[in-house]
């Protein structure tokens, strides 16, 4: 065999372990990436829910505080009259 295309071989083989190497850490650095993103999106649903949870736990303590006030409001007309 001729050393030319025996050098040549070689170097296509190592040009395929370079791109196979580039395409592993591509895909790692995708997985990561993947993940960074899929945490925070865990994390914004996360506070989305706290908001909604406060937010109703207001609303209801908003409802209890009117019904006393008109509990309290109808009372006190009937002790004034």
């Amino acid at each position: 065999m001729f050393t030319w295309v025996r050098q040549v071989q070689d170097d296509e083989e190592k040009d395929r372990d370079i791109q196979s190497k580039k395409v592993k850490l591509e895909a790692a650095l995708f997985k990561r990436h993947q993940k960074e993103v899929a945490s925070r999106v865990r994390e914004m649903k996360a506070q989305e829910d706290v908001k909604r949870q406060e937010e109703y736990l207001n609303q209801a303590y908003r409802r209890v505080c009117r019904r006393k006030r008109k509990r309290l409001a109808g009372i006190l007309s009937k002790m004034l009259s």
